[in-house]
């Protein structure tokens, strides 16, 4: 009996490919059903990446694996189904999403596949497919991105059960802005972390803080300049599982100040799940 239904760069697997899953196992962030886990402590990796190296965790995981077969009525109409899943995972990374955890999905890689005939001494028309994963980053991400206002007052990010490194866009609402200031707070009000500025926003400027790059641009008028030089405090913050009480929906807060003004602004994510 299957297992759940899979999804191939939300192609069905079963529809498009004749292959009837039996099994998944080892795809992080619940995407085969496997309980997730808040982790105590999260090491850094990657320096010198383009993203943010607090993001990364060191951890060997096994290879995720679908198991399952295709059934018809002989080996030679069986064959062509198996010849292009194998053209599908051969392109290079692909979306791995399930009926177990619909609105998240993996990318991974296909390091093998192995598909042959259930009983090679009876060519009926099964055969057994077996496809092994390589995860990037070891993380599932969630289908949609979240997006919330930011003000002077605490604003609730809800996250997944892995850090998350934001977008945040920061402006004075159409008036001007002096020296912003960016604070993280857990769920208990504590200040964990803060980013601050020392600029002056006209009425069409905004700061867009990109988390992941650990880039600061200035927009004035429309016209995008590099504005690292105008971050002089405290360090590019991180959504984390940790500053709240996830699996309870308890979050850690975000929320703008000021030397002068009411900053105003976004911030924008994707969800990742261990």
């Amino acid at each position: 009996m299957a297992t759940g239904t899979v999804y191939l760069d939300e192609r069905d697997i079963e529809t498009d490919f004749g292959v009837i899953v039996e099994e998944v196992t080892g795809f992080p962030g619940g995407v085969c059903g496997a309980p997730r886990d808040v982790p105590l402590a999260e090491a850094p990796e990657l320096s010198g990446g383009l993203a943010d190296p607090r993001l990364f965790r060191r951890k060997k995981l096994d290879s995720p694996t679908i198991k399952g077969h295709i059934k018809q009525a002989t080996m030679a109409a069986a064959l062509p189904y198996l010849d292009n899943l194998r053209a599908l995972l051969g392109q290079g990374e692909v979306r791995v999403r399930t009926a177990y955890a619909p609105d998240r999905y993996c990318l991974a890689l296909c390091e093998a596949t192995d598909g042959g005939p259930s009983n090679a001494n009876v060519l009926d028309g099964q055969v057994n497919v077996i496809l092994k994963f390589v995860v990037s980053e070891g993380v599932a991400r969630r289908l949609n991105p979240d997006g919330y206002a930011l003000t002077t007052g605490r604003t609730a990010v809800p996250i997944g059960t892995a850090a998350v490194a934001p977008v945040l866009l920061v402006h004075g609402g159409g008036a001007t802005l002096t020296n912003p200031t960016v604070t993280v707070r857990n769920a208990a009000g504590d200040v964990v972390q803060t980013m601050g500025f020392t600029v002056s926003l006209g009425a069409n400027d905004a700061l867009r803080i990109d988390t992941a790059r650990c880039f600061v641009s200035k927009i004035s008028a429309g016209v995008i300049t590099d504005g690292i030089s105008l971050w002089t405090s405290g360090d590019f913050p991180l959504l984390r599982p940790y500053d709240g009480w996830v699996e309870n929906a308890v979050y850690p807060t975000v929320e703008l100040s000021a030397s002068a003004g009411t900053a105003q602004g976004e911030i924008t994510y994707t969800r990742r799940y261990l």
